[in-house]
């Protein structure tokens, strides 16, 4: 019995031919890479031993593997122009990679630029309707649209990329706040980290929805000796307190005491623009006269702020409008009293208009 084998030195004899160690088969290398047309060299492998000899010379002697072949060996001796072909598309491929990068960051630019604006503005992000139909979409987005149509270049693009990212939706804008936030306090704490001392303020406020938060500043001088407040944020209160209630100042288990255990040289210290509200509020109640005229005072700004018609001859005659009462702040009463003597004048004008006038909203204040 007699077995055929593969011998190498086929190779030296024939410069076209390769093979496949796990199919064991061979094939026509030129065939395989530029030919057209299918046949047993190029698709599925030779593997027939015995008939070796005349099968090489038949496909030898194809005009399909002498174009081949003649290709191939064009191919060799223009391999220079080649790689420098490939090299110069990668080097076009990452300038336009790059640009496209350069643009995007141009584009999330403006988005920050606007997210910041609205923020030191404090104005409203979003509107009630931000459809494309709609002809006031919201600050952020008729903002952002009218910073992107002063660049051309970036028009073009965020055009090209819109139908992947728009970067105007709530999700993005609520990120880069955080972001921004992030940044921020970042910031403060390098500077508090500087220093050695600094002040916390701490008061109560509501929002507009009348729910109570505690509004935390902190206050320190810099290096450079300039004096800076940091607003921290608000942060929702789980129990009320007051200024020079015992839960603010007590020694033993008041919050003074729970931030000096935090930080030893927090000294506590009563607000003296608070004491001396609480004087002069106490004082002037303790003198009949006193009380009449301040609750006449504060009647003068509620008179005319329950009224647009009363506020609108305010508006014609002196210019200026009174300015709100507050019942727990005594500077409020301070103001309306400058206002008063600085426009009494005008103001008995503006009284005796109304009392002749009866449009001008006397009627109602009466009823």
């Amino acid at each position: 019995m007699c077995s055929r084998s593969f011998k190498e030195s086929w190779y030296d004899s024939h410069k076209w031919l390769c093979g496949s160690f796990y199919e064991q088969r061979l094939y026509c290398w030129p065939c395989v890479l530029l030919g057209k047309v299918k046949n047993v060299w190029s698709s599925d492998g030779y593997f027939d031993l015995k008939n070796l000899s005349r099968s090489v010379k038949k496909h030898e002697a194809s005009k399909d593997h002498i174009n081949n072949f003649i290709g191939l060996v064009r191919l060799e001796k223009n391999k220079g122009t080649i790689i420098d072909a490939l090299n110069e598309g990668s080097r076009l491929s990452k300038i336009l990679y790059n640009d496209n990068v350069r643009k995007n960051r141009l584009v999330l630019l403006q988005i920050i630029e606007v997210v910041i604006l609205l923020g030191k503005q404090e104005l409203a992000f979003r509107g009630h309707d931000e459809s494309t139909l709609s002809i006031i979409q919201g600050n952020f987005r008729e903002m952002f649209n009218l910073l992107i149509k002063q660049n051309a270049e970036l028009l073009s693009h965020y055009e090209k990329i819109s139908n992947v990212f728009t970067g105007q939706s709530k999700t993005i804008q609520n990120e880069i706040i955080h972001c921004v936030y992030e940044y921020i306090i970042d910031v403060i704490k390098s500077e508090i980290n500087d220093i050695h001392f600094f002040a916390v303020i701490s008061d109560d406020t509501t929002d507009i929805v009348e729910k109570s938060q505690c509004a935390i500043t902190l206050r320190y001088v810099k290096k450079t000796g300039e004096l800076k407040e940091s607003f921290l944020g608000f942060h929702d209160l789980i129990a009320q307190c007051y200024v020079g209630a015992s839960v603010m100042a007590g020694h033993v288990s008041g919050l003074q005491k729970r931030i000096r255990d935090e930080a030893p040289n927090a000294l506590f210290t009563h607000c003296c623009a608070h004491r001396l509200n609480l004087v002069l509020q106490q004082g002037s109640y303790c003198v009949p006269k006193s009380r009449i005229f301040f609750a006449t005072l504060i009647g003068i700004s509620v008179f005319f702020k329950k009224s647009p018609k009363r506020t609108f001859v305010l508006d014609t005659i002196i210019g200026k409008r009174i300015p709100i009462a507050n019942e727990t702040r005594w500077f409020t009463r301070s103001k309306i009293l400058n206002f008063v003597v600085s426009n009494l004048d005008k103001l008995l004008d503006v009284m005796e208009c109304i009392r002749d006038n009866p449009e001008s909203g006397m009627v109602e204040w009466s009823l």
